[in-house]
C-alpha cells in the first residue's frame, strides 16, 4: 500500500515512516450537492500549536500549503483521501482543512456551500478525518469562527484525540491506490446495504454509493422541522422557517424560529380596536363613530349625551341615540306618537303630515278637536259616545245630530227634548186641566188620541218607549203605578221600584227573592 500515491501536500512527510503522525482527509459530497454543484476547491492550510496561529505563519506570512480545484464529477464516489503530516515532525502543530462546492467550473459561480475543520495530530498515529458537504448547508452562511454541519454553524474545532484511527482501504492489482477510493467491494446493491433506512444504496462500478434521501423519511408532526436523512444517523429532523399558525387567528402572522411556531408580534387589529374570534376587528379608533357618537377607549360612546339604543324622544330636539338623526329625521320616530290635531305644524307622528287621521277624541269639552269645524255631539265621532248635558252624563244621539240624550223626564211645561226624539212637551197646557177644550199637540198634531192636556192625563203611561205617556212628568219606570213589573228598556230589563233593573241570562230579573221561615 502506497499512501503517498493518494495525494502529495507540501506537509505531507516520510510517508514510508510508520512512526510519524498522519492524518488521512477524506474529502466527500452527498448527493445533492454532487447534482447542484459543478467543481470543488479544497485548501489546506497549516500553522503553529495555537489554534490562532493555524492561518497565520509564525514569521506572519499566509500559511495554505495546499490549494486544489476539482471538477464535481472527478470526486470520487466515497471520496477522496489527502495525507497530512506535520511540519518538521512536530505533532503539536494543528491545521486547517476546507472544501467548497462552486456552481461554477474551476471555483467560479456562487458558492454553494463550505465545510471545514480544525484538528491536529495524535503522536505516532495516522487518525482520519473526514470533510463532508451536504445538501442541508447549501445557503447557510456562517461566521468565520464556525462551519456548517448538519445545517447548523457550529465550532469546527475537533479534538485530534477523538479522531478514529485510519483503517487503510483494499490495495488495487498493482499495490497502489485506484485514486483515494475503495477497491472493487460489491457485486450488487444487497452488498452496500449500510443499515440506515433513508440512503439509497447501490453499487456503481464496484463500489457502494449510499445516497442520503430526506424523501425517504416522514414528515414531522411539527410544522417548523423537516425531514433530514443523515448518512450515519438516519432520519432526522432539521429546523425550518416556513410560516405556520399557532391556532389564533388574533395575534397576527406566525413563522418558524429553531423549531418553533412564534408569533412576529403583529397583532391583527391594532389598539384599540378588539380582535374578535373569527377574526373581525370591532371598537373605532378615531372618526368611525356613527352620527354624533365619538371614539372612547376603542368604544363609540355619546359623549355628553346619555347614550339611549334608540330615540326615547321625538320632539325634543336632541340625538338620544347618537346616530346623527334628530327627532322625526330618526326612523325610530315614525308612528311613535299619536298625531295631536291642534292645527299646528308639529309633526307629532313623524310621518310627514300634520292633523292627518284626527277624530274627535272628546265629546264633553266644547273643543273641535279634529278641527273639522264640528263640536262634540255636532261630530259624528261622537256617536255613541259619552257626552254632558245640563251637568247630567249622557250619550250623543244617533237619532237627532248633536243632541246629548240623557235619562231626564219629559212632560208638560218641560223644554228640554231630555230623549233627543226632536218633541218637546213646554206647550201641552191651557190652564185648565180636565175642561175638555183643545190643548196644544205634544205628541205631533196627529189628531189622535192625547192631542189633549186632559186626553194626556188620562193615559197610561208606556214603560219602555222613554216618554211621558200620561203627562206627570214620569216617565217609564218612574210611574210605579203603571209599570211596576212591567218589561222595560226594549224588553231587556224589568221595572222595579222606579227603576229599570235588568234581566239575568235566563230572563228573569236577576234579583233573588228572600223567603222567611214560615213562608210557603
Amino acid at each position: 500500500m502506497r499512501l503517498c500515491g493518494l495525494a502529495v501536500l507540501a506537509i505531507v512527510l516520510g510517508c514510508s515512516d510508520p512512526l510519524v503522525s498522519q492524518v488521512m482527509v477524506q474529502v466527500d459530497a452527498d448527493e445533492v450537492v454532487r447534482t447542484r454543484a459543478a467543481s470543488l476547491v479544497i485548501r489546506v492550510a497549516g500553522g503553529g500549536r495555537e489554534r490562532g496561529q493555524v492561518t497565520n505563519c509564525e514569521d506572519g506570512s499566509a500559511c495554505q500549503v495546499h490549494y486544489e480545484e476539482l471538477p464535481i464529477d472527478a470526486l470520487p464516489v466515497g471520496g477522496l483521501l489527502l495525507a497530512l503530516a506535520p511540519d518538521k515532525r512536530d505533532w503539536r502543530r494543528l491545521y486547517e482543512a476546507s472544501v467548497t462546492a462552486y456552481e461554477g467550473p474551476n471555483g467560479t459561480g456562487v458558492a454553494l456551500a463550505t465545510t471545514r475543520v480544525i484538528s491536529g495530530y495524535v503522536r505516532g498515529e495516522t487518525r482520519t478525518i473526514r470533510l463532508f458537504l451536504q445538501g442541508s448547508c447549501i445557503g447557510e452562511l456562517c461566521d468565520p469562527e464556525t462551519t456548517c454541519r448538519d445545517g447548523t454553524c457550529v465550532d469546527p474545532f475537533v479534538p485530534p484525540d477523538t479522531l478514529d484511527p485510519f483503517v487503510p482501504p483494499d490495495a488495487g492489482t498493482d499495490g497502489a491506490m485506484d485514486a483515494g477510493v475503495d477497491a472493487a467491494t460489491c457485486s450488487g446493491a444487497a452488498d452496500c446495504d449500510d443499515g440506515v433506512d433513508c440512503t439509497f444504496d447501490d453499487c456503481v462500478a464496484g463500489s457502494c454509493e449510499n445516497a442520503p434521501r430526506d424523501s425517504m423519511c416522514a414528515d414531522p408532526e411539527n410544522p417548523c422541522l423537516d425531514a433530514v436523512c443523515d448518512a450515519t444517523d438516519g432520519c432526522t429532523t432539521a429546523p425550518n422557517v416556513a410560516t405556520c399558525d399557532d391556532g389564533n387567528v388574533c395575534n397576527g402572522p406566525e413563522q418558524c424560529e429553531a423549531g418553533a411556531c412564534v408569533n412576529q408580534r403583529m397583532p391583527r387589529c391594532p389598539a384599540p380596536l378588539t380582535c374578535e374570534t373569527d377574526g373581525t376587528c370591532t371598537g373605532c379608533t378615531g372618526g368611525d363613530c356613527p352620527g354624533t357618537q365619538v371614539c372612547v377607549d376603542g368604544t363609540c360612546e355619546c359623549g355628553e349625551v346619555p347614550f339611549q339604543a334608540m330615540e326615547t324622544a321625538c320632539s325634543d330636539g336632541i340625538d338620544n341615540d347618537c346616530d346623527g338623526m334628530i327627532d322625526c329625521e330618526d326612523p325610530g320616530c315614525i308612528g311613535r306618537n299619536l298625531e295631536v290635531c291642534d292645527m299646528s305644524t308639529t309633526d307629532e307622528d313623524c310621518d310627514g303630515s300634520f292633523d292627518e287621521g284626527c277624530i274627535e277624541t272628546n265629546c264633553t269639552n266644547g273643543v273641535d278637536d279634529d278641527v273639522d269645524g264640528v263640536i262634540d255631539c255636532d261630530d259624528d265621532d261622537c256617536t255613541g259616545r259619552s257626552c254632558m248635558r245640563s251637568g247630567t252624563g249622557g250619550t250623543c244621539s244617533a237619532i237627532t245630530p248633536g243632541c246629548c240624550r240623557v235619562s231626564r223626564p219629559e212632560g208638560c211645561g218641560v223644554t228640554e227634548d231630555w230623549n233627543c226624539d226632536g218633541v218637546t212637551m213646554s206647550a201641552c197646557m191651557d190652564g185648565s186641566v180636565g175642561d175638555g177644550s183643545p190643548e196644544a199637540s205634544f205628541d205631533g198634531g196627529d189628531g189622535g188620541f192625547g192631542d189633549t192636556m186632559d186626553e194626556c192625563m188620562m193615559m197610561t203611561e208606556i214603560c219602555n218607549n222613554d216618554v211621558d205617556d200620561n203627562c206627570n212628568g214620569l216617565v217609564d219606570c218612574q210611574e210605579p203605578s203603571d209599570c211596576e213589573g212591567m218589561p222595560c228598556n226594549g224588553g231587556t230589563g224589568t221595572c222595579m221600584g222606579a227603576a229599570c233593573i235588568p234581566n239575568g241570562g235566563d230572563g228573569s230579573t236577576g234579583l233573588e227573592v228572600g223567603v222567611g221561615e214560615g213562608g210557603a
